[in-house]
């Protein structure tokens, strides 16, 4: 199974931080990496892990207009927390390579599948939508009327609060 994370090389990466990633135990990871024009050499992506560097080199995806990198599973084969590093050459090829950022790559062994060798399940965000969405259309059908009620031309912004408290409540399922 692939995780995506997608960077913006630019403002977001101004001070050469990354965003922290988290992948599961076992998992691919794939980069998609805006803001390096498609006729500039490939971005790199490197992680070090247990005091051996890897990196992975970039290829252009037409249809999506990023750069993508894929990095396997075997990076993620240890839990733990490692540090990665996105690098990019300059104008043309022959240009010194630079640090577009770095961040830290943390493998979690409890994000996971059902597959017991991963770790334990969690819950899942299917499960999660599935029940959110049933509360929403209780709700609309008509499950809001032990709802506060207020008038909107004569109430003060207390009971209006209470109502969004009493909706919130309700949606996230106390």
């Amino acid at each position: 199974m692939n995780q995506i994370f997608r960077t913006a090389i630019g403002p977001e990466t101004v001070s050469g931080k990354l965003p922290s990633i988290r992948v599961g135990k076992n998992y691919c990871a794939l980069f998609h990496i805006t803001g390096i024009a498609s006729t500039e050499p490939a971005p790199k992506v490197w992680i070090s892990v247990n005091d051996v560097t890897l990196y992975w080199e970039g290829t252009f995806d037409t249809t999506n207009g990023v750069w993508v990198v894929e990095v396997g599973n075997s990076i993620t084969a240890t839990a733990g927390t490692f540090a990665y590093a996105i690098t990019m050459v300059g104008s043309n090829e022959s240009a010194p390579e630079y640090i577009a950022g770095q961040g830290i790559f943390t493998v979690y062994s409890n994000i996971t599948t059902n597959d017991s060798e991963l770790g334990e399940a969690g819950t899942s965000f299917v499960a999660v939508i599935a029940d959110l969405t049933s509360r929403i259309e209780t709700l609309e059908a008509g499950g809001g009327a032990t709802l506060p009620t207020f008038n909107p031309d004569t109430a003060f912004d207390t009971e209006l609060r209470a109502q969004v408290l009493a909706i919130t409540n309700y949606l996230n399922g106390a």
